[in-house]
């Protein structure tokens, strides 16, 4: 009789799983930012931000391995190893898409000023310093940007480097209906802030009135007061209408007349309406003083505002505005006042 016996060998206990350690970022592959504090007594440059997309361009191996391109300046820094993780797919879908989007967030206006075959389509490309309309067309485009002619219709596709941002000012300046000028019409040089003329402003200002003396299809040339045969493009003229013209000369007139008014009194030594006792008036208007229209008198009293004639002593109100005489003779002109 015999038994059996099962013999039980010992068995190694399982090695301890290792936590899996991250694969080492290659060169080309995208990184992002995870920490800017201090590390090893070193720190980031400062324009680094947390959740910046770095492609890396240099593995050194050294302590500072990585060199890295920021995915939407094109900035280059130095990075230790712990300061990045593998950037998703979509983490640098956005981070190239916010690059083609430049400042364009939302839409804007702009000038065509760089646009290739890399950044802009055709219709773009052959459209260089045209002022347009900018909105997002999206990520899933191979251009992040719809452009847009001044009329809203479809010009093209774009990215941000295409193209130069402008103010809603600055578009609408350079997309308003250009007037037509013809020899005679009244103009006004209108210059937006900090702009200045095509051919410089000689002694010309903006704000100046002038004429126009010639028509080319580019080139207006404009008589202005302080300078003759002036040369302006278009866009830099404002056409006044008939009545604004009037007016102008209205102005102008009355400023000849109330010039004319000043050297007359400036040639006896005193200001506009300057009344001196002794003066011999003319009443051109009576308003309330009750002094008949064209009644010649003289002044016995008064200043700048009022004046009182010698007729005027039994009146009840004896006084006159001094705007409504004219003076006729300065006393100072007078034979019978003569020493």
């Amino acid at each position: 009789m015999y038994r059996e016996y099962v013999v039980l060998e010992p068995v190694a206990a399982e090695t301890a799983t290792q936590p899996a350690q991250p694969e080492r970022l290659r060169v080309g592959e995208y990184a992002k930012v995870i920490s800017v504090g201090v590390i090893d007594d070193s720190t980031p440059e400062s324009w680094v931000k947390v959740g910046d997309v770095f492609e890396i361009t240099t593995d050194d191996g050294s302590s500072t391995p990585f060199r890295g391109k920021q995915v939407l300046s094109g900035e280059t820094a130095w990075f230790k190893a712990e300061r990045f993780v593998r950037a998703t797919d979509d983490e640098v879908a956005a981070a190239k898409y916010a690059l083609k989007l430049g400042d364009f967030k939302g839409g804007g206006y702009a000038v065509i000023e760089n646009p290739s075959d890399d950044n802009a389509s055709t219709g773009v490309r052959l459209s260089k310093g045209k002022y347009v309309i900018v909105s997002e067309f999206g990520p899933e485009g191979v251009r992040a940007l719809t452009i847009e002619n001044p009329d809203s219709t479809t010009l093209g596709f774009a990215n941000a480097d295409a193209l130069r941002k402008v103010t809603k000012e600055e578009f609408d300046a350079a997309t308003a209906p250009k007037p037509t000028f013809e020899v005679g019409d009244t103009v006004k040089l209108s210059l937006t802030e900090g702009q200045r003329p095509k051919h410089g402003f000689g002694e010309v200002e903006n704000g100046d009135i002038g004429k126009v003396a010639s028509v080319s299809n580019s080139l207006i040339t404009v008589d202005f007061p302080s300078q003759s045969g002036w040369s302006a493009k278009p866009n830099e003229l404002t056409k006044l209408t008939a009545e604004e013209s009037a007016e102008i000369e209205r102005n102008k007139a009355e400023e000849a007349a109330r010039e004319a008014e000043r050297a007359k009194w400036a040639k006896i030594g005193r200001e506009v309406n300057e009344f001196k006792r002794g003066d011999i008036v003319e009443v051109m208007e009576s308003g309330s003083s009750g002094y008949r229209v064209g009644l010649v008198d003289v002044v016995t009293h008064g200043d700048d505002d009022v004046l009182r004639l010698s007729t005027g002593t039994d009146r009840t109100c004896p006084w006159i505005v001094s705007r409504r005489v004219k003076l006729v003779v300065p006393v100072e002109q007078r034979f019978d006042q003569s020493a």
